[in-house]
Parts: structure tokens; C-alpha cells; sequence
């Protein structure tokens, strides 16, 4: 029986046939999709910010940025398939590709956890017609997956951009990494108990100012090296910011970076995550 798959916004797709056509508008896809085994004839199309895996994307024709792209660019490159995300992605861009006369199909995707992320690469392995692939990497990221135990590290802050400084919040598939590993939010609901205004709950990553930080008060301060390339020279000038309206935060709060794709890309990429996550911790216990 023909499986069929359901995307994010609730649309029905059948599996397609080898060889396909994909443009794949997601940097985690893109990877995904030569993970499973697609070739460069396949993957027709990325964004520039596609670069995984590296030594073979860079054959692949770029079409825009994941916000910026060109529908013109994506459909002369004939693609039966667009692969999308919904927060990553135009909506209104997504929507004129789909409605294009004999235009592609365009599948959409929003993992918010890891157990979303897996589902999401069983799915699209069906649906591209690598399906016994697929099975195979689900299985052992949820191998590492269940080898990961990790302690109580206390709340965190993670940020991924710069003036204004942004964080995480709930509902995005960042802040269930920060759970995986230990941490716990500190734009969650419980984490603001009695802290004032602090931060707007509804944006999924919303503004901070120095003063909110101190309000939230969390003991550990992460850095991402995307989208905003955080670098070790910021690391010292936040702490520098935040002496100016805390010294005593400042001084024991810790800040360091961390490596971004292992926090926010839900691909592939999910093996290396969950294996450096499991050495980081190792290290802790030592």
C-alpha cells in the first residue's frame, strides 16, 4: 500500500519516483537529502546558505537565501519538488511556486523537537524514495538519542543575534536542544516567575536588552555561530555590557560558544549533534 505523507500545513503528498528533482530551500534538507543518498542530477537547486555536504552541494545551482530567494531562479530549474520550511521560508514565496501552472509541489516541514526532527527525516526518506535510509539514520540518531542522560545544568540564554541581541524561545526547535542537553530555558514560563517584564513570550525569538538578561538571571549565557557568527571577541563584550548594569552577574554568570548546527539543524546533522553532545557531557563527568 502507498504510504501518504502529510506535510506541516496539513497537505497530502505521494511518495515520488526516482530520479526526482529537488530544490531544497533548507540548509539541514539540502544535507539530508545527499545523506540519503540523492545525487547532484537530484538536488537541482539550494540557497547559499546550503553547505553541507561540502566537496558535492557546491555543484548544485544556488537560487537565493532562505528568505531571499528567486521563484523565477527555482522554476527554471524545472524541479517537481521544493523542499521548505515554514519558518525559515516565505510563506507568499512558498504559495507562488505551488501555484505556478504545472508548477512543482512544494513540501513543507517545522520540527520543533527532536522526536519531530526524526519523524521528519523518516518522512521525507519516503517521499524521496529512500525510505530504507531514512529508517537507517532514525535509528541510530535515537540510538544516541537514548545514550544521551544528561545532568541538570541549570537555565541558559541562547543567543543568535547581535544589536539587537535575540535568544530562543519556547516552541522552537532550538529550545528543545537546550532540553536535551540539560538545560532549561530561561524564557520559560516558570523561569519568569516573579522577574518582571523580562522578555515577550509570544515572539519566538524575541528581543533582549542588557537589563532583561540580568532579570532573567541565567547561569549560563550561549553564544551560536549562526546566524549571527558569534565569535570569541564577543564573549568579553557582552560580559563587558553587562558589568556596566550587573558587576556581580557579569563576574559569575559564564558565557561561551557553542557550535550552531548542532542546536539548530534538524537533519542529518542530528548524528554529529547528538554524538558531540555525548562527548561534551563525558567531559563534564571527568
Amino acid at each position: 500500500m502507498t504510504r501518504t505523507l502529510v506535510d506541516a500545513r496539513g497537505k497530502n503528498f505521494l511518495p515520488f519516483r526516482r530520479p526526482i528533482r529537488v530544490v531544497s530551500l533548507v540548509p539541514s534538507l539540502t544535507e539530508l537529502l545527499f545523506d540519503l543518498g540523492l545525487t547532484e542530477a537530484e538536488v537541482v537547486g539550494r540557497t547559499r546558505f546550503c553547505v553541507h555536504p561540502a566537496g558535492r552541494v557546491e555543484k548544485v545551482p544556488v537560487v537565493g537565501g532562505t528568505k531571499s530567494f528567486s521563484t523565477e531562479e527555482v522554476l527554471a530549474l524545472r524541479p517537481e519538488l521544493v523542499l521548505a520550511n515554514r519558518e525559515e521560508n516565505p510563506k507568499e514565496a512558498i504559495e507562488e511556486i505551488e501555484e505556478t501552472e504545472n508548477g512543482p509541489a512544494a513540501y513543507v516541514t517545522d520540527p520543533t523537537s527532536l522526536e519531530e526532527a526524526v519523524i521528519m527525516i523518516r518522512d521525507l526518506g519516503v517521499l524521496v524514495g529512500r525510505d530504507a535510509e531514512a529508517e537507517a539514520m532514525a535509528g541510530r540518531i535515537e540510538d544516541l538519542h537514548h545514550r544521551l542522560r544528561p545532568p541538570s545544568r541549570g537555565t541558559a540564554l541562547y543567543l543568535i543575534w547581535l544589536r539587537p541581541y535575540m535568544c530562543v524561545a519556547p516552541g522552537t526547535y532550538i529550545h528543545d536542544m537546550l532540553r536535551q542537553i540539560g538545560f532549561t530555558n530561561a524564557i520559560s514560563p516558570s523561569c519568569q516567575k516573579g522577574r518582571g517584564h523580562a522578555c515577550p513570550e509570544a515572539a519566538r525569538y524575541p528581543e533582549l536588552s542588557l537589563r532583561d538578561m540580568v532579570i532573567l538571571n541565567p547561569r549560563h549565557i550561549l553564544l551560536a555561530s549562526e546566524p549571527f557568527p558569534f565569535q570569541h571577541e564577543h564573549v568579553e563584550r557582552l560580559r563587558r555590557e553587562l558589568a556596566g548594569v550587573d558587576e556581580e552577574f557579569a563576574a559569575t554568570v559564564l558565557i561561551r560558544l557553542v557550535e550552531g548546527e548542532h542546536y539548530s539543524w534538524y537533519g542529518s546533522r542530528l548524528e554529529a549533534a547528538l554524538q558531540s553532545f555525548i562527548d561534551e557531557l563525558s567531559e563534564l563527568d571527568q
